[in-house]
Order: C-alpha cells, then sequence, then structure tokens
C-alpha cells in the first residue's frame, strides 16, 4: 500500500477520534502536622483550586504508614475554611471568579483530622495524600 495513502487514512480516522481534555484545576497542595501529645497529631491538608475549575469536596482521605509496624491506613479530614485568596488590587477586591464576575480567581480549602499513632512504633511513618 502507498505510504502516503496509509499516512492521509491515519491522519482521517486520528482527527474524527479526538477526544475533550478536561482538569480539575487543582493547583496545588500542602499537607502538615502538629503532635497534640503522645502518638497524637492534628494533620492539616490544604488545597488551592482554580475557581472556574470543578468542585474539590468537604473531605479527603490522608494515608499513612509505618514499614516497621507494618501498619498501612488511612484518616479522613474534613474542611473547616474556604477563602478566597486571589491576588488583586485593592480598587478590585470581591470582583474574581470566586465570586463575582472577574476574569480569575484562586480558593484555599483547608481540611483537618486527628492520627493516632500506636505506641512503640519506629519513627518511619509515611503521611501522603
Amino acid at each position: 500500500m502507498n505510504k502516503f495513502l496509509l499516512g492521509g487514512i491515519l491522519f482521517i480516522l486520528m482527527a474524527f477520534s479526538a477526544t475533550t481534555a478536561k482538569a480539575t484545576h487543582l493547583m496545588g497542595a500542602d499537607l502538615q502536622y502538629e503532635c497534640l501529645g503522645p502518638g497524637q497529631y492534628k494533620v492539616r491538608l490544604q488545597l488551592y483550586r482554580d475557581c472556574k475549575g470543578v468542585s474539590i469536596g468537604s473531605s479527603h482521605t490522608v494515608s499513612y504508614s509505618s514499614a516497621q509496624c507494618g501498619v498501612t491506613s488511612s484518616i479522613t479530614v474534613t474542611q473547616i475554611s474556604v477563602s478566597d485568596i486571589t491576588p488583586v488590587c485593592q480598587q478590585q477586591a470581591g470582583n474574581t471568579a470566586c465570586g463575582g464576575n472577574g476574569q480569575y480567581g484562586v480558593e484555599k480549602y483547608v481540611y483537618e483530622g486527628t492520627l493516632n499513632l500506636p505506641p512503640g512504633c519506629g519513627t518511619d511513618w509515611v503521611l501522603s495524600w
């Protein structure tokens, strides 16, 4: 078969089978912990999203594990706050995509939960989201 004919057929097939790309517009995340007492930690997840994207939910799962202790589990962190952190000039405050008709906007979501680790385990704990 002619190379040009085969190339043309492949091009036509690819052109008609194109799909739409979609994104969630999640811009970044921070995962932190704070010791509350022996084996007890406050876990804080902060998510940053484009206000023109999809919603990101009121709770998330944070996994934790220790190879030394043979533990793999997770906790649910729940939303405690949402704030518009869009960097705009003073005269444009409140006019962002998060609550007004602005061109862009950034929201910060904060989630928290309490993690209780078993006593006597090692120091190789890994938290992930």
